[in-house]
């Protein structure tokens, strides 16, 4: 039974990390975005 829990931990885990790997991603993408609108506004 220890074992069957321990891989369930190690299931979430993984879950959690995938969840925070996207997070990451979509922060980049927002701060490149906010990077190139506030390049276009200084230009302007």
């Amino acid at each position: 039974q220890r074992e069957a829990l321990l891989s369930r931990q190690k299931m979430q885990e993984q879950v959690l990390l995938q969840k925070q790997d996207k997070l990451k991603e979509q922060m980049q993408r927002q701060q490149e975005a906010l990077k190139e609108f506030l390049n276009k506004q200084v230009n302007f």
